[in-house]
Order: structure tokens, then C-alpha cells, then sequence
């Protein structure tokens, strides 16, 4: 899309949208969002980056021969970590950026100082006291939990699978995503911290999970014969016999109500929000956004979606939006530099 059509189309939905703000900032949760943050000169690092990725990539196609830099080493794409984490320079890292919690309603940023650069937030737990992340360890990634009321960081995974995801289900269950030695993606759940891991999905690759608020439902993404993006769901309590498809899409979350699924999914233009009932039905996107929209995440209250805009699929410039539940009315939520990943 060229600039022009891109601004005619933003001001056309600011026209729709934008002219009659129908909530504050001070309106929103107080809760804060963990994202990865990125200063707006590490952003510039990370476009740079991905010029020089696009400029071995051509190189390849045509053959010619010149230094290659590793694609898969820097890669952007939350749900495809495990590269992330092979040894990347000094400029590969500022474009990981750092863990931080925003306020949502003044923008202020709080760097998460515990946790090293590149780590991702994963989710909360429903208390709002212990934080999900993914980080490093010895050279491997693993699930880390943080207890914002003690200060304490524990390593929750302590196998040899290289772990990309993870999500609290109900007060004390806990689903992960990771490749085992044989190299298959599967999620697997525990009742407690304490519980032993107990594999939930078959031979078919599944990841990005998330829970419904009562714990009994796991919806994840996977890849159709096609290897496109679809979400999918299955209950813990016969996870081989009530596995379902549900739509092409990704980044599924639950509402706190467990109404609506909100997910992103690719239109004949971009990758927009949508939302569904928990068994598929009712889907339809929602919200007039101009831009690419990606990595859903529901609010404490269940009335915001916080969610990553960016202006093309390249994903490298990534701003922080907030749209209300019904669709009316997206906001830029007033964080410097750009936000990746989001938890709220």
C-alpha cells in the first residue's frame, strides 16, 4: 500500500472513530501491560536489521555471492523464538529489546531489570501477583514466573525441551508449548508448580496456547496441510476427544468472561482482530484499524483489547493500540519507542 493511500485511510477511520473519543485513558484498568520494549533507536537497529535480512535474502534468490547473515537468527515473530536465543550479536539484542510493565493510562514504562534482555512476558495469573516470562537459562529457553509481591523469579520448566510459550490455566494449572529432542511442538500441562507435565496434544505441531478462565479448555495455535495459521481447542478432560478446529488465525486469548475468543486473522488486505465464541461460532472481525493487527490481549475487566499495530508485514515498527470491546473508538496508547508482545 502506497503512503498516500495508507494516510487517506487512516484519516478516514479517525474521521469514523477518532472524531468523538468515547473513553479516557484514566478510564482503562490501572493494571499494568507487560510488553518488550523497545527505545526508538533500538527500533532503528531493528529496521536496520531487517533491511540487511531482506538484502541476504535477495541475494540468495539470484544466487549472487556475498557475507550471509542468519535469517532465522534475528527473526521477529514472537510464536518462532527459539532462534532467538543461538548467540545473537550486539545489534541482534537491541532488537529483542527489554521486558518493561506500561501504565496504561500514563504510558510510563518500568523497565523489568530482572529479566534479561530479550526475555518475553507470556501472561498473569489471575490475582494479577505472578507474571509468566520466557528467557534464557545455561543457552536454553525456559518458562520463568515472577511474584511482583515477593520479588522472586522461579524457573518453572527444568527439561531439555526448548520452550516458546506458556499460559496460566485456572489459579494453579499451567500449559507450555516446546520442542522436544525429536523435534515435535507439543503443549503439555500440569496441575500445580509441583505436578508433573503430562503431554495434551498428538502428532501435529501446537503452540501460542491460551486458557478459558475456569482452566478445563486449551486453545492454541497450529498449522493446517496447507501450513497456514489456524486455532484450535481441546478440553483437559479428554484433550484426544474433544480436539477441534476453530478458525484460520492466531494469537488466541479469552476473555475474562470466557464469552469470546479474540484472535488475529488474515484478510485479503492484513492480518485484523477478530473475535468468536469458544466453540467456533459468531466469528467476525471488529474495529476499523488501517493497520496490520496482531498479538491480542483482553484487559483485567474484559472491556479493552490492547494489541500490536504496525504498518506492513514486516512487523518492526510496533505500536501499541487499545480498542475497546465493541470496536469503537481505537486509541495509541503513549508509549515511547515501540511495544512488542503484550500481557495484560
Amino acid at each position: 500500500m502506497t503512503a498516500p493511500a495508507r494516510a487517506f485511510l487512516i484519516g478516514a477511520a479517525c474521521l469514523v472513530g477518532c472524531a468523538g473519543p468515547t473513553y479516557d485513558f484514566g478510564d482503562l484498568p490501572a493494571s499494568p501491560v507487560a510488553i518488550v520494549h523497545r527505545t526508538m533507536s533500538e527500533s532503528d537497529k531493528a529496521y536496520d536489521q531487517v533491511l540487511e535480512n531482506e538484502k541476504f535474502l535477495r541475494v540468495r534468490r539470484t544466487g549472487r555471492r556475498e557475507r550471509r547473515t542468519r535469517w532465522d537468527q534475528n527473526r521477529l515473530d514472537g510464536d518462532r523464538v527459539m532462534a532467538l536465543f543461538e548467540g545473537p550479536g550486539e545489534r541482534a539484542l537491541a532488537a529483542l529489546g527489554r521486558m518493561a510493565l506500561v501504565d496504561p493510562r500514563t504510558g510510563a514504562i518500568e523497565p523489568a531489570e530482572w529479566a534479561k534482555r530479550g526475555s518475553r512476558p507470556l501472561g498473569w495469573s489471575q490475582d494479577r501477583t505472578r507474571l509468566l516470562y520466557l528467557s534464557v537459562r545455561r543457552g536454553e529457553p525456559h518458562i520463568f514466573e515472577r511474584n511482583l509481591v515477593s520479588g522472586e523469579n522461579t524457573k518453572l520448566t527444568h527439561d531439555r525441551r526448548r520452550y516458546l510459550d506458556a499460559a496460566y490455566c485456572g489459579p494453579e494449572g499451567l500449559v507450555t508449548a516446546g520442542v522436544d529432542t525429536a523435534g515435535r511442538i507439543q503443549l503439555h500441562y500440569r496441575e500445580a508448580q509441583s505436578g508433573a507435565p503430562a503431554a495434551v496434544t498428538g502428532n501435529y505441531m501446537a503452540y501460542a496456547p491460551a486458557c478459558s478462565p475456569d482452566g478445563k479448555t486449551i486453545f492454541f495455535e497450529s498449522v493446517d496441510t496447507k501450513g497456514r495459521a489456524q486455532i484450535r481447542s481441546l478440553e483437559l478432560a479428554d484433550p484426544e476427544g474433544s480436539l477441534r478446529t476453530l478458525a484460520r488465525g492466531r494469537h488466541p486469548t479469552a476473555t475474562p468472561d470466557g464469552a469470546w475468543i479474540i484472535f488475529s486473522a488474515k484478510t485479503r488486505d492484513a492480518w485484523k482482530l477478530w473475535r468468536m465464541r469458544p466453540d467456533g461460532t459468531g466469528r467476525h472481525p471488529f474495529g476499523r484499524g488501517a493497520d496490520w493487527e496482531h498479538a491480542p490481549a483482553v484487559s483485567p475487566d474484559g472491556r479493552y483489547v490492547v494489541f500490536i499495530a504496525t504498518d506492513d508485514e514486516r512487523q518492526v515498527r510496533q505500536k501499541l493500540w487499545v480498542r475497546p470491546l465493541d470496536g469503537e473508538d481505537d486509541r495509541p496508547l503513549r508509549v515511547d519507542g515501540d511495544a512488542l508482545h503484550p500481557a495484560w
